[in-house]
């Protein structure tokens, strides 16, 4: 399992290889958004944003919507995506997970559709603990050992599982 900070991009603004998670890891970076200099990128793994102290426009497939300050926001990084805008001077910690193990978890039909189907989706309402939890697991893969990259893991799967089950909305068509 990786950390990475800040943000690693290749030349062309494509996240690198080293940024697309294997098998039962995640990849987690810590960083202050910034609008994309390219129009778009897009790689195979499940993305899953936290924003804390800023707000920012993605842009999907040329629809634009908008991540609020303190929710959760997933999306499948094969549709091709940019940031458009941020507002504030908060950080994003953006946690990929590889498609297939996001397809393991065996989460709701309906939320895998929408997932698949291209639509970003996020909780309706904050959640008092994803500031904390988001930050413990970007400083625990920074540090920890095997043992705890396997507890951060399955910590994000039951975050995203705990979204799916308790509700999400679609921010795009």
């Amino acid at each position: 399992m990786k950390a990475h900070r800040p943000r690693t991009t290749s030349p062309a603004g494509m996240i690198v290889p080293e940024c697309v998670p294997g098998s039962r890891s995640v990849v987690i970076e810590r960083h202050r958004p910034t609008r994309f200099a390219i129009p778009y990128h897009q790689h195979a793994s499940v993305e899953i944003n936290f924003l804390s102290g800023c707000s920012l426009s993605y842009d999907f497939d040329q629809q634009r919507v908008k991540a609020a300050d303190q929710h959760l926001t997933l999306f499948w990084g094969a549709v091709p995506h940019s940031v458009a805008a941020v507002e504030g001077d908060g950080e994003i910690m953006n946690v990929y997970v590889a498609l297939s193990e996001f397809l393991s978890w065996k989460l709701p039909d309906l939320f895998v559709r929408d997932v698949i189907a291209g639509r970003a989706v996020c909780n309706p309402e904050p959640d008092p603990t994803d500031p904390h939890v988001f930050a413990r697991w970007a400083d625990e893969l920074c540090a920890g050992g095997t043992s705890v990259q396997r507890l951060v893991y399955d910590e994000v799967e039951t975050r995203v599982r705990r979204l799916a089950v308790t509700g999400w909305r679609a921010l795009n068509k």
